[in-house]
């Protein structure tokens, strides 16, 4: 009887001493701060690289880090060790900021967002068409790109306040491009009725040199018509030295006006060869 007595004291013991092993095998595992830290930084920092993340976003996404790491900081001190509802808060905040990396990066921002270097190129290249064939004057022009200089100063400076192009920012700075591009349409095709060399001008020559051919103008009459046609192509091309004004745009318009009814009425006077 002794004998069993001391074996079953035994067995209680030992089923004492197990039982707390068996609660500390079942513990979850806990990340470590450290080991979070190099995981989100590494993906933080591919994102900068990659450009799916602005450095403001990057700064905001590692200053939230940073008040995790002293809140896991706290948990320690108060107890020396997390307790259960510690873990899960700290679990609940680290797979949110997670989340939000993840969303951040594929949020699009600025990449789906025209940059001022590829507008830049784009209207640069529209001008220099401009300029090229005519439709653009040199001080056209030279007014075009500093107004697209100005746009672009505008830029850099909402980049410096915010580090990224807020909603708002991105809407005026779109409104602002896609007014001077109407204006680059426009300049290259005002002129207020005028066309130059390129157009009506250029017409009313060939129509000079047609009814010449044909017989509808008499040696005199094409000699004084051309002379006074290439005298409306130099002076036309004196005023577009320095931009075309209003005053000059009229004048032009008046002298070819003159000079397309006499092309018409010498065309018609029945004087021949």
């Amino acid at each position: 009887m002794k004998k069993l007595t001391l074996a079953l004291l035994a067995a209680s013991a030992i089923g004492a001493v197990a039982a707390p092993a068996q609660v500390a095998v079942a513990q979850p595992a806990f990340q470590s701060i450290n080991q979070r830290q190099a995981n989100l930084d590494a993906r933080i920092d591919a994102g900068v690289r990659n450009g799916s993340l602005t450095r403001a976003e990057a700064a905001s996404l590692r200053a939230e880090f940073q008040a995790l790491v002293r809140l896991e900081a706290d948990y320690r001190r108060s107890g020396g060790v997390f307790t259960q509802f510690e873990r899960q808060d700290l679990d609940r905040r680290f797979d949110m900021l997670s989340a939000r990396i993840r969303v951040q990066r594929n949020d699009g921002d600025d990449r789906n967002w025209q940059s001022i270097n590829q507008r830049q190129a784009n209207l640069e290249q529209r001008i220099n068409q401009g300029v090229r064939n005519g439709a653009l004057t040199p001080a056209e022009a030279a007014r075009l790109r500093a107004e697209f200089q100005s746009i672009a100063r505008l830029e850099a400076q909402y980049r410096r306040s915010e580090g990224r192009l807020t909603n708002a920012e991105r809407a005026d700075l779109d409104r602002r491009f896609d007014l001077l591009s109407r204006k680059i349409r426009a300049e290259r095709n005002d002129t207020n009725g005028w066309y130059g060399q390129s157009g009506r001008l250029q017409q009313l020559g060939q129509r000079i040199e047609t009814a010449y051919q044909r017989g509808q103008l008499t040696r005199m009459e094409y000699s004084r018509l051309r002379s006074e046609h290439q005298f409306l192509v130099q002076l036309e091309q004196n005023y577009r030295r320095n931009g075309l004004t209003n005053q000059e745009r009229m004048d032009l318009n008046r002298r070819f006006e003159l000079l397309a009814t006499k092309v018409n009425w010498e065309r018609r006077d029945w004087d021949r060869r």
